[in-house]
């Protein structure tokens, strides 16, 4: 964990945060004055079925989301009074993702993939090689994202996400697309970065057996959080 961060006590934070969409009759509240705040190093499940508003409020914690009212905060900051250039580069300085699909760069190898996010985040002394070969996929170096399975995919994504040295790693149902076996895997494979490098995780998942692997549990239902405690 970074000396920036052990001295604050929150990381990330919504303060009554309303997301709304669309107007007058056709207006639809995905977030309802939520509030919340996320400290570092912690694991933490976002938890609800679809129309939740779990994925909102990720993308807000991220600054993916602009709300409609309300606050989002980064280490301090307000992301809700920044513009979008000045979000994306708040975003950048500590902030990686995770989403249900790889999403890499279709036409950059394995190694490329992770390399080019090093670059974007500033991040000079990190080496995709070691990231890859952390993640299990050092064979797999010069691979396209055509020529790798679901999972080794997910995993050239969890490594591209760790060359960012990011703070904070916000998981959109990392296993999604992932049969069973190997959406263990991957789990597994989150987990024990968490722990070795002591970032602050959230995932969102519908999946209670996901969410009961994080140490705090957060229940959305239709826009609102219902419950915030350890998973029982």
């Amino acid at each position: 964990m970074s000396v920036l961060s052990t001295r604050r006590a929150e990381l990330a934070a919504v303060r009554e945060l309303t997301v709304a969409y669309g107007r007058s009759s056709a207006r639809v509240e995905a977030l309802r004055d939520v509030t919340l705040a996320i400290a570092p190093g912690e694991s933490v499940a976002l938890w609800g079925r679809s129309g939740s508003g779990k994925t909102t409020l990720l993308h807000a914690l991220g600054g993916l989301v602009a709300p409609s009212s309300g606050e989002v905060r980064w280490l301090g900051d307000s992301l809700s009074s920044l513009d979008v250039a000045a979000r994306g580069r708040a975003r950048a300085a500590g902030i990686a993702y995770v989403f249900q699909g790889a999403n890499l760069l279709p036409h950059f190898t394995a190694y490329e993939n992770v390399a080019f996010a090093a670059h974007h985040a500033g991040a000079g002394e990190v080496h995709p090689r070691e990231l890859l070969a952390l993640v299990g996929l050092e064979a797999k170096l010069d691979f396209l994202p055509s020529e790798l399975s679901g999972g080794e995919a997910q995993r050239v994504a969890i490594a591209r996400a760790l060359a960012q040295r990011a703070e904070l790693l916000l998981c959109d149902e990392p296993t999604g697309h992932l049969d069973s076996d190997t959406g263990t895997r991957v789990l597994d494979l989150i987990e024990r970065l968490h722990e070795a490098y002591g970032f602050a995780l959230v995932l969102a998942t519908h999946d209670a057996d996901v969410a009961a692997r994080c140490a705090r549990l957060i229940e959305l239902h239709d826009g609102r959080i219902v419950s915030d405690g350890r998973p029982a």
